[in-house]
This record gives structure tokens, sequence and C-alpha cells, in this order.
């Protein structure tokens, strides 16, 4: 979150979902299985918007779970604390969407609009 925005990107073409929006975060590696969640996020956000990133941790805030995948997902609220998004080969755009913002012409990954406009709907300004 940066003031009332959420922060998505965009994949590149190094991704298998080339083009389609969706959360910054990943999954959970092997050796990762003695970390703490906010660890590992905060590892996928510094992978995917760059060290300098800054960003606080606070506790999950949804879950969910995709009917056609055995994925898992939880959402954190983060705040965003200071830098600039520097994108990984992994992303070619990214966008903070506002509350009153539209996402009906954006293409996502599977399952991601649903998570984003719930997202979107328990956002209170911090």
């Amino acid at each position: 979150m940066k003031d009332t925005s959420l922060l998505i990107l965009q994949g590149s073409s190094k991704m298998e979902r080339e083009g389609l929006w969706g959360l910054p975060g990943g999954k959970i590696q092997t050796s990762e299985d003695s970390k703490s969640l906010e660890d590992i996020l905060m590892r996928e956000v510094h992978e995917e918007c760059g060290n300098n990133f800054q960003i606080e941790v606070s506790d999950p805030f949804l879950t969910w779970r995709f009917p056609s995948k055995d994925i898992f997902l939880v959402g954190f609220r983060c705040t965003h604390v200071q830098g600039d998004v520097e994108l990984s080969e992994e992303h070619k755009d990214y966008k903070w969407l506002s509350l009153d913002g539209s996402i009906d012409d954006m293409e996502f990954a599977p399952g991601y609009k649903e998570v984003i406009l719930e997202a979107l709907q328990q956002v209170t300004p911090g």
C-alpha cells in the first residue's frame, strides 16, 4: 500500500504469464521452510521491486484458494516506507492502483482479478 493505492506488477516475456497483471509475491522455496512468511515476503518484494523498495509488513488480511489449482494465497497488508520500484526482469510494468481506479480494461493472471478486487475492498487509509 502507498496511501490508498495497491501495487500491481505486469509480467514480462521472461514469465509464463507475459502481459498479465498480478500482485508482488511468490512461492516459498524449499530452503525457506524454517523462515517466517514475513521474511519470505520481504525476499520476494526485494527480488521483484528492488532492494531500495522498502515496506513494513503487517498481519495477513486476506486468504484465497484458487479453485482450479493447488494454490493457497495469503495476502499481507504492506505499507510502502521508501524507495522507488525497480522492476526485475520478471516484470515489464507496474501501477499503483487506486481505490477508485478501474481494472476492467486490464488482463490479470488467472484468479488475480478477484483477489485484487477483494483486497481493494478491504483497504482503508492508514
